[in-house]
């Protein structure tokens, strides 16, 4: 048997074999590649969208994401020494951890419209011990700042013209000497946050002379949080995203405003009603792009940049992080200026969102990232070092590929403004301004195992099995390529044997004379 020949016959009969599977390779790698993703990227889009019968609409009216939200009390431990002109000592006292239920109530799903969604909110919050300090309940003492007091004097000395800024400033003195109203005030937790009252409160709310003067209070309590209450978030229209996937969760109109507030004077943008809630946007983000979030609690849009991923249970997604141009002083970033940020670095006006207007701040917690000068007026303040970024900062973390909030944390402390005051007796020891920190709020989700289960409903099971097909696909491509890589090295070893028989049969003195 020649075998030089059944090789040679064998290799000739192979090659237009492997060049066949090679090309089937590389053509079927090319359809997973393009053409799977795309289809599973439109099934992905439709099962996100705000429409009854999706995982994500029911999500959307009742989220079994668990959220907390830790309260954090700067306990005033010299009351009369700070209203004497010493400097105030505080002690932090918490975490008081509550339970936060979200429950949003359809108003108008039309058949018609079905890229609009209205709906009514209601926030509860369930004191939960397990989330709490040891040992605090919500009837521990917490001494603080008197706000109605603090409002009350800064509504009077706006007051014009003189004659009226007179007689409310001596209306206001005659109310707080029959009430014993004092400058800092001692109270339950929970009163504190949801629903403080007291003689001095009932009156200004009651009164008909600062009726007249325009300075009544629009309840007979003082509130930093609203609990149970159904209109929470007031009427709000979103997007469901049928129309438009890109517009997924964003607001139409917030109570009755369309677009935009009417909240802040200086307008320039200010006001702008942008992007969603902050629980869903958007499938498919791009990396380092940035989110846009109404938060409804402070009456403005906050811009949301990338910073990064980060893994839960296994599932990948992107951070997005409140920047610190956000706290930036009006005097440092012009940008700022819209919100009335006339402060030091490190807040932002909060003034606007009371009713009546208070000269109130938010910050990050213990001032973090702010001026120095903050922290220095007060005793007691001082970012726990080993904790300073993952409890004090504003995280979102956002499923690239569904859009959908996984984990995220709010982190704000709320600061009132205290001016010396010739008028009241109350403020003429107090060396101002100072930005005196009341408390801070850490509102936070745990994403569990649940949850992880109900959003595999929204796409992830199928965006799991794209993984497997683009590793098919890769595998696919290298069987390719190893397939092309062996017929070139069959067809270049043919062709240097032909080369070599051929030489081998030329006579080496062909043109030599005889």
């Amino acid at each position: 048997m020649n075998w030089k020949k059944h090789c040679s016959y064998c290799c000739c009969g192979t090659t237009p074999v492997l060049v066949i599977a090679a090309v089937a390779c590389v053509f079927i790698a090319a359809v997973l590649v393009l053409a799977v993703p795309t289809v599973v990227t439109q099934q992905v889009n439709e099962r996100v969208t705000l429409v009854p019968g999706h995982t994500t609409y029911e999500q959307f009216l009742n989220p079994e994401l668990p959220v907390w939200k830790s309260i954090y009390f700067f306990n005033l431990t010299n009351p009369e020494g700070f209203v004497a002109g010493e400097k105030p000592v505080l002690e932090e006292k918490g975490p008081y951890g509550y339970r936060e239920y979200r429950i949003k109530t359809p108003v108008n799903i039309s058949n018609d419209n079905p890229d609009i969604l209205i709906y009514t909110q209601e926030r509860t919050f369930h004191f939960d011990p397990d989330k709490s300090a040891s040992g605090v309940t919500e009837e521990d003492v917490i001494c603080t700042v008197n706000l109605a007091l603090v409002g009350a004097v800064a509504e009077t000395l706006k007051l014009t013209p003189s004659l009226k800024k007179e007689g409310g400033i001596n209306l206001l003195k005659v109310l707080i000497s029959n009430k014993g109203a004092k400058l800092y005030i001692c109270a339950g937790a929970s009163s504190l946050v949801w629903n403080y009252t007291d003689p001095f409160i009932q009156e200004l709310y009651g009164s008909f002379f600062l009726n007249t003067l325009g300075m009544n209070l629009p309840n007979p309590y003082i509130e930093i949080q609203q609990n149970n209450s159904i209109n929470d978030s007031r009427p709000s229209t979103v997007y469901t995203g049928a129309g438009n996937i890109n517009n997924i969760g964003k607001f139409y109109k917030w109570n009755g405003h369309v677009g935009e507030l009417d909240t802040w004077p200086n307008g320039m943008g200010a006001n702008d009603i942008n992007g969603t809630e902050g629980f869903f946007f958007r499938p498919n983000q791009a990396e380092k792009e940035t989110l846009e979030v109404f938060v409804d609690d402070v009456l403005r849009t906050f811009q949301m940049v990338y910073v990064g991923k980060v893994k839960h249970l296994g599932l990948e997604a992107y951070r997005y992080e409140l920047p610190n141009s956000t706290f930036e002083s009006a005097f440092n970033n012009s940008e700022n200026a819209r919100w009335g940020s006339w402060c030091p670095d490190g807040m932002i006006y909060l003034g606007p969102t009371q009713n009546p207007e208070v000269p109130v701040f938010g910050s990050k917690p213990h001032f973090l990232d702010g001026s120095p000068s903050l922290r220095e007026a007060v005793t007691g303040l001082n970012p726990d070092p080993s904790r300073n970024r993952s409890a004090y900062d504003t995280t979102l973390d956002v499923h690239p590929v569904i859009g959908v909030n996984i984990q995220f944390q709010r982190a704000l402390q709320i600061n009132v403004l205290l001016n010396h005051s010739e008028y009241f007796s109350q403020l003429e020891n107090i060396d101002g301004p100072l930005y005196y920190p009341m408390l801070y709020v850490n509102e936070h989700s745990q994403f569990t195992p649940e949850v992880k289960t109900l959003l595999q409903k929204s796409g992830l099971t199928e965006i799991s099995i794209v993984e497997k097909v683009r590793w098919i696909a890769v595998a696919l491509l290298l069987i390719g390529c190893i397939t092309c890589f062996l017929v070139s090295l069959l067809a270049c070893r043919k062709f240097v044997k032909s080369r070599e028989s051929s030489d081998a049969t030329t006579p080496l003195l062909k043109n030599a004379k005889h």
